[in-house]
């Protein structure tokens, strides 16, 4: 096991991450982290996962149902199926986030026309 050993993270790093995160994979990120970086001080991916944490990135983009997709769902689940009211939910494309100034529109499956369900009875 090798010893663990303090990274220094320089401004420019840490300039370079923020900006690039949501738009590079991790193994594009780290490369180009290295590329910056001298020989010496090369760092590998669980060292850049443990920085992009603490610097609170996330990539995990969360679309929360909009009021008028569940307000559909109430109304129509004893008619429709679940398979079928997904793909309903999916051709209207009203629940979306604006992510770098582009419509991101939430997507809708079986299971989650399901869970919706069972979490709005009761």
């Amino acid at each position: 096991m090798k010893p663990k050993i303090a990274i220094k993270w320089e401004p420019i790093d840490i300039f370079f991450i923020r900006k690039n995160f949501p738009v590079m994979t991790w193994m594009q990120l780290l490369d180009a982290v290295n590329e910056i970086r001298p020989e010496s001080q090369q760092v590998e991916l669980p060292a850049l996962r443990h920085q992009v944490r603490r610097m609170g990135l996330s990539k995990g983009i969360q679309i929360r149902w909009s009021k008028r997709d569940i307000g559909f769902l109430r109304k129509n689940y004893t008619e429709i199926g679940n398979v079928e009211m997904a793909n309903l939910l999916n051709k209207k494309q009203r629940t979306f986030r604006v992510i770098n100034g582009k419509k991101v529109y939430r997507t809708f499956t079986k299971k989650h026309v399901e869970k919706k369900l069972k979490s709005n009875s009761g």
